[in-house]
This record gives C-alpha cells, sequence and structure tokens, in this order.
C-alpha cells in the first residue's frame, strides 16, 4: 500500500466490508476518514484499525465493546510527535542537571 488516502470503494474491496457498514462504524465513532473535497479517504492507518474490527468483531466482542477497547488503545499510544518532544524536554533536563552538579 504506497497510497496515502484510499476512498470508501477501494477499502471496501480490500476489507470486504460494505460502504454502508464502514458509513455505520463512522457514526458510531469506530472509524473518523479523512473528509477530501466532500468525499471520506480512509488512510493507512485507518484500514488497519478496520481490519482490528474485523477481527474482534470474529472474536465476538460487540460494538460497544469494541468502541471501548480501541479507545483505550488510542489513549495508550503517544504519537510521535510528543515523542519527540519529550526527548528534547529529557535531553534539556540532563544538561541543567550538569549545570547544577557543577
Amino acid at each position: 500500500m504506497g497510497k496515502e488516502y484510499f476512498s470508501i470503494g477501494e477499502v471496501s474491496r480490500e476489507t470486504g466490508i460494505p460502504p454502508h457498514t464502514l458509513r455505520y462504524w463512522e457514526k458510531l465513532g469506530l472509524l473518523k476518514p479523512e473528509i477530501i473535497e466532500k468525499r471520506r479517504k480512509y488512510t493507512p492507518r485507518e484500514i488497519e484499525r478496520i481490519k482490528t474490527i474485523q477481527n474482534l468483531l470474529e472474536e465476538g466482542y460487540s460494538l460497544r465493546r469494541i468502541k471501548e477497547k480501541l479507545r483505550g488503545r488510542r489513549k495508550a499510544q503517544i504519537s510521535p510527535f510528543i515523542k519527540t518532544e519529550l526527548a528534547k524536554i529529557e535531553e534539556i533536563l540532563e544538561r541543567v542537571i550538569k549545570i547544577l552538579e557543577g
């Protein structure tokens, strides 16, 4: 998958999930495709999320439980930007400690 965005039709063909189901999952807050020129566009990350939802449904989870599970997973993830900023702060603190120590 070298593309940046995929249409709902492309995602449907790749995952086997009908477009109306993808739109329903979006209404429930399970998905959040980007809207570009009034069309839903899915990123590779969103497609992975769809596949995760599929797997959880196959395991017997309800959509409500999947939403809770995904929300918890999202909170646990730290974005690359935040990781970079935290590394910068850590570096600054190490320099301050060296200065204070002498």
